[in-house]
C-alpha cells in the first residue's frame, strides 16, 4: 500500500449504521511499578530485560536502531545529569553535551553521544529524568551505527526516529498529554498572543502560544519523515496511527485555554441550553464552526495542518487535520473522542461519545458517534458508500 493522504469525496448519501471496530493500535509498553510509558516508533522489539522491570534493550525489526533503558534508585544520583553521565560512562560513551531541559517540572537532562560496542561505532541521543514519587531515575539511550560499511551513516539517517523514540517517553499520566523532552528543549518559550474567533454568532477572545504552530509543525514534519520509512511494510497502518497520536500529544496542552474559552462562551447558548440533549447541541455548534474552515491540501509534505494554525488562518486543512484538532478540543470539554481513518475511502472522521441517532462506531466497549469534519452535516451522518466497517480503523488517543 502506498503512503497517501485522505481527501473528502464530497457527496454524502446519509445512512444510519452501527459499526464495530477493533483497535489496531500499536503495542505501547509501560511500567505500573515505576509509572513510565513509551509510545515508541513501530518495529522496536524487546531483545533483553533484567527481569525486575529496571532494564530493557530494544532492537528495531528492519533498521539498525537500538534502545537501552535503565531505572536506577533515587538515592543513587543527585541529579538527572549525574544519572545520564554515569550511564554513558558505564558504556565508555563520549558526550558532546549534557543539557538540562524544563520538562514536567522535574529534573531532566538530554545528551548526544558516541559509543563503541563490540567493535562497532554508534551515535545517538539519551535522556535521564527523575520519576515522580521517588520511584527512581529513568534513563534511555537510543542509537544506531555511524557506518554501514557502504559510506552511509545510519545514526544520521535515523536521527528523526531516534529523537521520536526519546520524545515518546511519559513519566506519568499527565505527560501523555504534552510534548516530549526533546520538543520541550527545542521550544522553551511560553509567550502568548490574543486571537478572536466567531463561533455560533459569538465573538470569543482567547490566547495561543506564539510558537504553538511551529512546535506542532516540528512534530508533524518529524513524524511524517518517520512514517515514510514504513512504506511497503506491514507496519504502515500502526505507524500511521502513531503518527496521529504523536501530533495529538504535541498539541493537547496548547489547546487547553482555547477549549476553556470556547466552552465558557457557548455552553449557555439558547440552542444548547434549550436543546433536549445539550451535550450534543454544544458539540454540533463546534462542528458547524470547524466544518467550514478553508479546505486545503499540501502534496509537497505531510499534508497535515498544525492544529493551532487552523485558528490563525496560517493554512487551510483537510479531514484528518480537523479530526485531530476536534478530538483534542472536545476531549478538553470532557467528551471521549477518537479518530477514524480509512485508507480504502481515503478519508478520516471524528468519533465522539455522545447520545444521538445516526452512524456509530464501536471501539472496545465504547460507542462513538461519527462526525464529518469537512461537510456541513449533522453528527451521525455519513456517506452510505463509506459504511463498510472493515474499511475503518480507529486511532485511540490517551
Amino acid at each position: 500500500m502506498q503512503l497517501q493522504k485522505f481527501y473528502n469525496k464530497g457527496c454524502l448519501i446519509l445512512a444510519l449504521v452501527l459499526f464495530s471496530v477493533v483497535p489496531a493500535t500499536a503495542d505501547q509498553m509501560g511500567s505500573s511499578t515505576f509509572g513510565f510509558s513509551l509510545d515508541l516508533p513501530e518495529g522496536f522489539v524487546v531483545t533483553e530485560n533484567t527481569g525486575d522491570g529496571r532494564g530493557y534493550q530494544f532492537q528495531h525489526q528492519f533498521c539498525s536502531a537500538q534502545i537501552i533503558i535503565r531505572i536506577y534508585e533515587t538515592r543513587r544520583y543527585q541529579s538527572a545529569q549525574a544519572a545520564l553521565q554515569d550511564t554513558l560512562n558505564k558504556l565508555s560513551a563520549t558526550s558532546t553535551d549534557i543539557d538540562a531541559v524544563e520538562w514536567r517540572q522535574t529534573d531532566c537532562s538530554l545528551a548526544q553521544f558516541q559509543i563503541a560496542l563490540a567493535g562497532q561505532a554508534y551515535g545517538g541521543r539519551g535522556v535521564a529524568v527523575e520519576l515522580p514519587e521517588e520511584k527512581g531515575w529513568f534513563t534511555m539511550l537510543a542509537y544506531a551505527p555511524t557506518s554501514d560499511g557502504r559510506g552511509n551513516n545510519p545514526s544520521f539517517d535515523l536521527d528523526q526516529l531516534i529523537v521520536s523514540a526519546i520524545d515518546s517517553v511519559s513519566i506519568d499520566r499527565g505527560s501523555q498529554f504534552g510534548v516530549g523532552p526533546v520538543t520541550a528543549y527545542a521550544f522553551p518559550s511560553t509567550e502568548s498572543t490574543t486571537v478572536q474567533l466567531e463561533i455560533a454568532g459569538r465573538t470569543i477572545t482567547t490566547e495561543i502560544g506564539t510558537e504553538d504552530s511551529e512546535i506542532q509543525q516540528f512534530v508533524i514534519d518529524r513524524e511524517f519523515a518517520i512514517l515514510t520509512l514504513y512504506q511497503n511494510t506491514d507496519l504502515l497502518i500502526p505507524a500511521w496511527q502513531r503518527f496521529y497520536r504523536m501530533i495529538y500529544r504535541s498539541a493537547y496542552q496548547q489547546l487547553r485555554r482555547l477549549a476553556f474559552d470556547i466552552y465558557a462562551s457557548l455552553y449557555d447558548l439558547d440552542q444548547v441550553i434549550q436543546a433536549e440533549n445539550p451535550r450534543l447541541a454544544l458539540a454540533q455548534s463546534i462542528m458547524d464552526w470547524a466544518q467550514v474552515f478553508p479546505y486545503e491540501r499540501n502534496f509537497q509534505g505531510s499534508d497535515f495542518s498544525a492544529p493551532t494554525a487552523l485558528l490563525t488562518g496560517e493554512m487551510g486543512s483537510d479531514c484528518d487535520s480537523r479530526a485531530v484538532f476536534l478530538a483534542i478540543l472536545l476531549h478538553h470539554m470532557n467528551y471521549n473522542t477518537v479518530m477514524f481513518l480509512s485508507p480504502v475511502y481515503q478519508h478520516a472522521m471524528l468519533g465522539l461519545e455522545v447520545e444521538a441517532t445516526g452512524a456509530k462506531m464501536k471501539v472496545l466497549d465504547t460507542t462513538y458517534m461519527v462526525a464529518e469534519t469537512t461537510d456541513q452535516v449533522a453528527i451521525g451522518q455519513v456517506a452510505q458508500s463509506m459504511s463498510v466497517e472493515a474499511n475503518w480503523l480507529p486511532v485511540v488517543f490517551p
